[in-house]
């Protein structure tokens, strides 16, 4: 007796259109990170994704949530780059510092040491929030090349309340951006300043930069540039 073969099933395509699969694969954009991030209420308003969209559609806004101007290009970058999605500190840790924390740097993390300072800049300990230990630190980077700019956190002349990111290239400009600001301005957002061409109304052609900010956004700065979407910049380790 002759057995006559089953003919095959034909597969279906997946929903992006990338090669035959069998279930479609659903994407993690910038609708999402709304959705489970803004409009929850878990918004740091840290700007990772603003600095982090590859296309430069994402904004701040006076609401202090990112914005879309444009069409999105469905690459998910924006949303495995929010920490309320992701953080895998300890992977962080093992790039930045090659080493995971240790026990006895469960609170402050891995860290040298810790001291008690004072800048002897009477400039900038006059416009400093305490003893100006940070914008001392930033000036002295400058002064010695190790670094092209810092970005710290500032006010605009526009709205004078609210803290924004800034880039500071020269002494003044630090002096002019010194003391602290205890609440959010999308600090890491400032990074597409730099990152993009045309951005801003300056152009910045270096690579080098300090980021002045909270220990977490440190953390959420260097996801971001894992994430290979702020490509011009680099990390600095003296």
């Amino acid at each position: 007796m002759t057995q006559v073969a089953t003919p095959p099933q034909p597969l279906k395509p997946s929903a992006e259109g990338e090669g035959w699969k069998a279930r479609p694969i659903r994407l993690k954009i910038f609708g999402n990170l709304i959705a489970e991030v803004v409009h929850k209420g878990i918004c740091m308003y840290c700007g990772a994704c603003i600095a982090s969209c590859p296309i430069d559609i994402l904004f701040h806004s006076d609401n202090e949530e990112p914005i879309m101007r444009g069409t999105c290009a469905a690459c998910q970058v924006c949303y495995y780059s929010c920490p309320r999605i992701e953080l895998p500190v300890a992977e962080i840790e093992r790039r930045v510092f090659g080493r995971e924390r240790t026990a006895d740097e469960a609170i402050l993390g891995v860290h040298i040491g810790s001291y008690s300072v004072r800048a002897k800049d009477p400039e900038i300990v006059a416009n400093a929030q305490d003893g100006g230990a940070v914008s001392a630190l930033m000036l002295y980077a400058l002064e010695k090349k190790i670094i092209d700019y810092a970005l710290v956190s500032g006010f605009t002349s526009r709205e004078p309340w609210k803290p924004a990111p800034k880039v500071a290239r020269t002494r003044q400009e630090l002096i002019d951006n010194a003391g602290s600001e205890y609440t959010p301005g999308g600090q890491i957002g400032g990074m597409a300043e730099i990152a993009v061409p045309n951005r801003s109304v300056v152009n910045f052609q270096e690579e080098r930069l300090a980021l002045v900010g909270l220990l977490q956004s440190s953390a959420v700065t260097w996801s971001s540039l894992s994430g290979c979407s702020v490509r011009k910049c680099s990390i600095i380790r003296r």
